[in-house]
């Protein structure tokens, strides 16, 4: 597909043709293409054609450099500029860095755990112990964080083996009936080690919930997914207390939790991998408990178009 073709098929009536034209520019926008996407979602009413158009206009704009508002800065005579790395070499330098430091900060933090445990009788359950769960977990945040940030690798996947994989690897706090619903031979095209980053996480977020409370005994936690005619959906409803307040979608920003002694890392890891992913995730309270929803195209971003 040309700039061309995308852009007279933003403005066409079939529906797959406006997806396929808002994922184009989603791989391929460039600055002088922010006005065009931007009336494009304006007037876009199907969800999943405004998620691609809203990837492809962020795309512009970080192209661009600036804001549209913005002039372009003078160029000083007779000063050459400076040659700056492309933001693929200080993608991957941060990445390097940050694991080098993971590499040599995670072993000091364990090996403080494991003195503190064998010196001191009252290590369990104290203020320590708890500091030190809180490191860890963001140690593993961090480390997760570097795979989030890379382009997505995708291959075909039997849904139903990841989740059953991820449920498998999971420790739940307190004894969980996890039920599974969805077709055993649904194949999604994904990214693996994103995906399941993402299930882990909703997973986890699941536990946790059930874990302080639960309206069912046993705790039950469903896994349900599927596809429609543009998307693949996956949905974790758990029979906790839900999400506090009335705006669930904020625990989606790095940093905001409504549980105590948390880093509030998990749902926004998750949002993270999937939007790398063409995605998104939805979370809502659906009583009696939380609804965690990812969703991400069914043809992926190298087959598009």
């Amino acid at each position: 597909m040309s700039r061309e073709q995308a852009s007279e098929g933003l403005a066409s009536d079939a529906t797959d043709t406006r997806l396929a034209a808002a994922r184009w520019f989603a791989g391929n926008a460039v600055s002088t293409d922010a006005a065009r996407l931007a009336k494009a979602l304006n007037t876009e009413s199907v969800p999943w054609i405004r998620r691609a158009l809203d990837q492809a206009l962020k795309r512009a704009r970080q192209e661009g450099g600036r804001s549209l508002q913005e002039a372009p800065p003078p160029i000083v005579p007779d000063q050459p500029e400076e040659d700056e790395p492309p933001a693929s070499v200080l993608a991957k330098a941060t990445e390097r860095v940050t694991e080098d430091l993971l590499h040599e900060i995670s072993p000091l933090i364990g090996s403080l755990k494991s003195a503190a445990n064998r010196e001191w009788g009252g290590f369990k359950g104290s203020d320590t112990e708890r500091i030190l769960g809180q490191a860890t977990r963001l140690m593993a945040s961090l480390r997760t964080l570097n795979q989030a940030s890379e382009a997505p690798k995708f291959e075909t996947l039997v849904l139903a083996e990841i989740v059953q994989e991820v449920v498998t690897a999971s420790n739940a706090p307190v004894p969980v009936r996890v039920l599974l619903e969805g077709s055993a031979a649904l194949a999604v095209e994904a990214d693996r080690g994103k995906l399941e980053i993402a299930i882990s996480n909703g997973l986890r977020n699941a536990f946790e919930a059930v874990e302080s409370f639960s309206s069912m005994q046993p705790p039950t936690v469903t896994v349900a997914w599927g596809v429609t005619a543009a998307e693949v959906w996956l949905v974790i409803k758990d029979s906790g207390p839900g999400f506090p307040g009335e705006n669930p979608g904020q625990y989606k920003r790095r940093g905001a939790t409504g549980k105590v002694d948390h880093l509030g890392h998990g749902l926004a890891l998750a949002s993270a991998v999937m939007e790398s992913m063409g995605g998104e995730v939805i979370v809502t309270n659906s009583p009696p408990g939380a609804h965690f929803e990812i969703r991400w195209f069914r043809r992926n971003a190298n087959s598009a178009g």
